[in-house]
């Protein structure tokens, strides 16, 4: 009912924030620093399996409670 997942970003080294800007009066160019390559590893759990099983465990405990009752 796990899952491993991972991802990995930026693998060819593509992400780049470059940009001009040109005006009558100027030109500028911009270089920002950005997220270089970087891998994240995640693990989901779906409860839903274990409600189910709760459920289960309970409805059993009521029909042997009932069986018992008479």
């Amino acid at each position: 009912a796990g899952e491993l997942k991972i991802t990995a970003f930026d693998v060819l080294q593509a992400n780049e924030s470059v940009s001009r800007s040109v005006t009558q009066s100027y030109i500028e160019d911009s270089i920002n620093s950005v997220l270089q390559r970087y891998y994240m590893l995640t693990f989901t759990y779906n409860l839903r399996t274990f409600q189910q099983g709760n459920r289960m465990e309970m409805e059993r405990g009521r029909n042997f409670e009932r069986m018992h009752d008479h």
